[in-house]
């Protein structure tokens, strides 16, 4: 059944939709309401059903093995930090899909491994100066692992998955990688390939599919599916080395990935819908 106006000035009322207008104004939540709706998931209103980001909010799922990112449309407008999406380098995860709901977006990403040592963190970093982007948020939270490993990466390929951490450098630098082994490094970007060819893009053909055919819940049938066979990760679930400090978005991240997941499945929503107009 269609939403009506009250349906959606009611949800607006809620703690996420406050949350909506307060970062975009309400003409982009209303947008961001009805695209939850187009995707055949439920809107989170709960303060437990999502997580406050600086750009926006973050919903996640464990069933889907998935991240919402609804933040900015674009980073000049009412943003205090400097950031660029990069689409064009593959140690920065570029979404499963995109959908754009006025000034704000809402991406779809891939849910990755725990990464909890700071050291992957300074790699990236530096690996990501040397193809002039500054990894300007460097921080372990802010990375996710494929489900591919080297010896460089033990515990898989380490990617940055919060889009908003990176920015491009409008001046060359000399090269800062050099002191790594570079064998290891090109090994690793090679894996990273490999999982968009054999992971990421056939999700995202999945998805294209699912918008022409009107069934979301196709799409989301094979994200459970390559969750259930690992290709997708959870990875704010994963327990942490022994000493190792989580991050408190992790911490959060476990808590609202349960109650967002119950909302789904009391949803009537959940079902197949279509990704409409």
């Amino acid at each position: 059944m269609k939403k009506t106006a009250k349906d959606n000035n009611d949800t607006l009322n809620t703690a996420f939709g406050r949350r909506m207008v307060h970062m975009f104004g309400k003409t982009s939540a209303k947008k961001v309401l009805r695209a939850f709706e187009n995707l055949s998931l439920p809107v989170p209103e709960a303060r437990d059903e999502y997580l406050e980001g600086t750009e926006g909010a973050l919903v996640f799922s464990n069933k889907y093995g998935v991240v919402l990112r609804i933040e900015r449309a674009m980073n000049e407008k009412h943003s205090g930090h400097k950031w660029d999406r990069v689409d064009n380098n593959p140690w920065v995860q570029k979404p499963l899909a995109s959908i754009k709901a006025g000034d704000a977006v809402i991406e779809v990403c891939a849910g990755g491994g725990l990464v909890d040592d700071p050291m992957q963190a300074a790699i990236v970093e530096r690996i990501l100066m040397d193809s002039d982007v500054n990894f300007w948020d460097s921080n372990e939270a802010n990375l996710g692992a494929i489900p591919f490993k080297t010896p460089l990466f033990p515990k898989g390929v380490p990617i940055v998955i919060d889009r908003t951490a990176v920015r491009k450098l409008t001046e060359g630098i000399e090269p800062f990688v050099t002191s790594l082994n570079m064998m290891q490094v090109r090994a690793a970007e090679k894996l990273i390939r490999k999982a968009e060819k054999e992971i990421y893009q056939p999700l995202r053909r999945a998805f294209r599919e699912a918008k022409k055919d009107k069934n979301m819940q196709a799409f989301w049938d094979k994200c459970a599916a390559a969750k259930k066979k690992g290709d997708l990760c959870a990875g704010w679930n994963q327990k942490a080395k022994k000493g190792a400090d989580l991050s408190h978005k992790t911490v959060l991240a476990r808590k609202h990935a349960r109650a967002y997941d119950k909302k789904i499945a009391k949803s009537k929503k959940a079902g197949p819908k279509g990704l409409g107009a």
